[in-house]
């Protein structure tokens, strides 16, 4: 998990991202075509690290060793923890960029 989350915090901090990121939103609603290339409209194509880290937390779950749980006790399913953890990461360090919160 720790490697995962390294690789993606370097693919969301790359010099550069927050900028394609803009750009492609801001295009989406001129360009339709552009949606099928892009998927969400994210410079940032977390899908193998999205698709990793659902096989690792599977993984585990099926070993004994992870239950995800959310704050009300209910069992989560890896996608919505890979989910979760990939979205802390971007609202740490690629969201910030993006409004223009950085200094």
């Amino acid at each position: 998990m720790t490697h995962i989350g390294r690789d993606y915090t370097c693919l969301v901090s790359r010099p550069g991202t927050a900028a394609l990121c803009r750009l492609i939103s801001t295009e989406l609603p001129q360009t339709p075509e552009l949606a099928a290339i892009v998927g969400t409209g994210s410079a940032v194509d977390r899908g193998p690290f999205f698709d990793r880290l659902c096989d690792y937390l599977e993984a585990e779950v099926q070993a004994g060793t992870l239950i995800s749980r959310s704050t009300d006790r209910q069992t989560q399913t890896a996608s919505a923890v890979a989910e979760q953890f990939l979205g802390m990461i971007c609202g740490q360090l690629l969201w910030p960029q993006l409004v223009g919160t950085v200094r």
